[in-house]
C-alpha cells in the first residue's frame, strides 16, 4: 500500500470512531479533545491491525470491534421470558433497580466466555465488554457513577492471573467513554473475603449459605449508581450477596450487568427479577444450573492440567546456547 493509501485508509479508520465521540453532548473542551485524541489513535490502530472476526475470521466491525456484522446476528440475544433487561428485584434497603442480561449462555457467547475465563483471551472481553456497552446505549439508560466488576477471591486470583469481570468492565467503560461523560471502573470497591467452595452440586438454598457475607465494601461507596459486572448469572446468588454487601454500606441504587444468563430447565415464564431473582428458582432447575457449572469446572481442570504438563515437560531443559 502507498504512503498516500495508508494516510487515507488511517483518516476514514479515525473519523469511523470519532462517530462515538463526536455525540458527547455537556462534555468540557479537554473532554472533547481527549475523546478525539482516543478516537484517532484507535483510527491508526485499526488502519494498521484491522480488526478480525473472532467466528469467521472475515473483516470486523471499525474501528477495532472483533464480530463481522453477519456474526452478530447469530448471537443467542434474551427475549423478555428469559430476562431480557429492564427487570427489577429488590435487595435490602437498596433497589437492584433493573438488569443488563444480554445473551442465553449457549454458543457461540459461552465458547467466548471460557476462552476468556480458562485461556486468558482478552480479546473476547474487548468483544463482550464492547456489546455490554451497546446494549446499555441501545436502551437509553442513564450512566452509571462507578462500574464494580464481580471481585475473585484473592487466592483465585493469583490462580487465574485476572479477573474476567474486570476485564469486560473495562471495555464496557472504554466503549461507554467514547459516547458521554467518563465512566470510572473501582475492581477494588468491593472484595471477596471467603473463598467459597464451588456453587456446582449445591441446592438453592446450600447456594445462598455458600456466599452469604462473602462480599465486603473496603471503602466508602460513591454516590450515585453503581453498575454490579459478571460474566454469568445462574440462580443470582453470588450476584444477591455482592448487592447486599453494597447495599449495606450505602449503595441507594445498583444495577446488574452480566453478558449471559444460564436458562434452568422447566423455569417459570414469571421474569426472576420482578420480586427476586432467586425466588422461582427451583431444585430442578437448579440442578440444571449446576450441570453448567460442572461443564466449566472441567473445562478449568483440563487447562490447568495442559498448563502444569508444559511446565513439567520444560522442567530441566537446557536453554539454546
Amino acid at each position: 500500500m502507498s504512503t498516500i493509501g495508508w494516510v487515507e485508509r488511517c483518516l476514514v479508520a479515525a473519523r469511523r470512531a470519532s462517530v462515538l465521540s463526536g455525540t458527547a453532548q455537556g462534555t468540557s473542551e479537554s473532554s472533547k479533545w481527549r475523546m478525539t485524541g482516543r478516537a484517532l489513535a484507535r483510527g491508526v490502530a485499526s488502519a494498521l491491525l484491522p480488526p478480525v472476526c473472532c467466528l469467521c475470521g472475515a473483516r470486523g466491525q471499525a474501528p477495532d470491534f472483533d464480530l463481522c456484522d453477519v456474526c452478530t446476528t447469530f448471537l443467542p440475544v434474551l427475549d423478555s421470558v428469559d430476562g431480557a433487561p429492564g427487570s427489577m428485584a429488590s435487595v435490602g434497603d437498596c433497589t437492584l433497580v433493573r438488569n443488563l442480561f444480554l445473551f442465553k449462555y449457549e454458543f457461540p457467547v459461552d465458547q467466548f466466555i471460557r476462552a476468556l475465563k480458562f485461556r486468558g483471551e482478552r480479546v473476547f472481553a474487548r468483544v463482550l465488554g464492547t456489546l455490554m456497552a451497546r446494549a446499555h446505549c441501545d436502551l437509553g439508560w442513564e450512566l452509571p457513577a462507578v462500574i464494580v466488576p464481580m471481585p475473585l477471591h484473592a487466592a483465585r486470583y493469583r490462580q487465574r492471573g485476572f479477573n474476567q469481570a474486570h476485564e469486560i468492565a473495562r471495555f464496557a467503560a472504554r466503549t461507554l467513554n467514547a459516547r458521554a461523560h467518563r465512566v470510572s471502573v473501582d475492581p477494588g470497591l468491593l472484595v471477596r473475603t471467603h473463598a467459597t467452595r464451588e456453587q456446582s452440586g449445591l441446592s438453592l438454598e446450600e447456594r445462598r449459605k455458600n456466599v452469604r457475607g462473602a462480599f465486603e465494601v473496603v471503602r466508602a461507596v460513591p454516590q450515585g449508581r453503581i453498575a454490579l459486572v459478571d460474566d454469568v448469572v445462574t440462580t443470582g446468588s453470588t450476584a444477591m450477596a455482592a448487592a447486599h454487601a453494597l447495599s449495606a454500606a450505602g449503595a441507594r441504587e445498583i444495577e446488574l450487568w452480566a453478558v449471559a444468563r444460564v436458562l434452568l430447565a422447566g423455569r417459570s415464564a414469571v421474569d426472576p427479577g420482578v420480586h427476586d431473582v432467586q425466588a422461582v428458582v427451583g431444585e430442578n432447575e437448579v440442578r440444571a444450573a449446576a450441570a453448567a457449572d460442572l461443564v466449566d469446572l472441567v473445562i478449568e481442570a483440563e487447562e490447568g492440567c495442559r498448563v502444569a504438563r508444559s511446565h513439567v515437560h520444560g522442567f530441566g531443559k537446557r536453554e539454546p546456547e
